[in-house]
């Protein structure tokens, strides 16, 4: 146990090479959403992090993060290891597919393309080919099990990512329980140990409370960091939360400013340890599941949004004038 127990020098020591090598863009995973507004609020999804996504049903939670798989896995090379609980592999592939290619996921589940799809999926899915993505869609429910196999995956294929679908799907136990609060009292704790233990970041997607929709307009259908599902203990183990809302689904077609909500999904952050708070938006094509950046359009017209979007740029990292030489401490 001693071992545990790290003195401040040696803890400042790990730091500053952290900041060298993340100057010198190595030894340091960088996630880019392809939102960016989204990434101007959370920098990055940090290794050691519990992160949740959270929304009602039909909000694309599932969507949002199958877009991330497409960002982090297809186009940055990042290893992810994700976790469908309620899905299959063929339907979770397809969804995927959906996204990279942009074809219509009835299509692809029906295997119905028509000549221009063809040479979309023909052309795109040969990106998806060679990521390095790994798929459990077996029903691996037990918290006890889905920690087991993320250490072997990790360990074999060096994870950069995990993903759940969904934290409320996962026991805490081997038969009924009749106490859901202290069994995801109990997952979200093994989770953010799961997290801190294999250093990187733990990305679950979880129900919110279906109170929400007896709301009425958009400030009262928006999700809320207590609408999390079963109790506060998924918002308080979460260093990161993000909520998605889709106002047309409530067919709410214009914000309070009355900008055009067509097409549009919010995603708000709550809860940031790491950093601000806010809201921004992302295109979304329900048809085909895909999101992408929509800052052109909301730089462009009176969207509300945190002022830490409203900065332009950010402050680079001081000069090293040796950065490889001895540290300051």
């Amino acid at each position: 146990m001693e071992e545990n127990v790290k003195p401040i020098s040696q803890l400042l020591q790990t730091v500053g090479y952290q900041l060298i090598n993340a100057a010198a863009n190595k030894n340091f995973n960088t996630f880019r959403s392809g939102i960016r507004h989204l990434d101007e609020l959370l920098r990055n999804f940090y290794s050691g992090t519990l992160v949740t996504i959270g929304g009602m049903c039909g909000m694309g939670k599932t969507s949002f993060a199958l877009n991330l798989v497409n960002e982090f896995a297809i186009k940055q090379q990042h290893p992810v290891l994700f976790f469908s609980l309620e899905g299959t592999y063929t339907s979770w592939t397809n969804r995927l597919l959906s996204i990279v290619c942009n074809i219509k996921t009835t299509a692809l589940n029906s295997r119905e393309l028509n000549a221009d799809e063809w040479v979309a999926f023909d052309k795109l899915s040969r990106s998806a080919e060679n990521a390095h993505i790994y798929l459990e869609a077996k029903m691996i429910n037990h918290i006890d099990k889905l920690c087991e196999m993320a250490r072997e995956v990790k360990e074999k294929h060096d994870i950069h990512i995990i993903f759940i679908d969904y934290v409320q799907l996962l026991n805490a136990r081997d038969g009924y329980s009749d106490n859901r609060y202290l069994d995801l009292n109990y997952i979200t704790r093994r989770l953010k140990e799961l997290a801190k233990e294999l250093e990187v970041p733990v990305v679950i997607l979880s129900q919110l409370n279906r109170h929400r929709i007896d709301g009425e307009g958009l400030e009262e259908k928006r999700p809320r960091l207590a609408d999390l599902r079963d109790s506060g203990t998924v918002a308080d183990d979460s260093d990161m939360v993000i909520l998605l809302h889709r106002p047309e689904y409530y067919h709410i077609y214009s914000d309070e400013r009355g900008n055009d909500l067509h097409g549009l999904i919010e995603i708000s952050v709550p809860k940031n340890r790491l950093g601000p708070l806010g809201r921004c938006y992302a295109k979304f094509n329900t048809s085909t599941g895909l999101m992408s950046d929509a800052s052109d359009l909301v730089d462009n017209m009176g969207f509300e949004v945190s002022d830490q979007l409203k900065k332009k740029g950010s402050i680079p990292p001081p000069p090293l004038s040796d950065p490889m030489g001895p540290l300051p401490f």
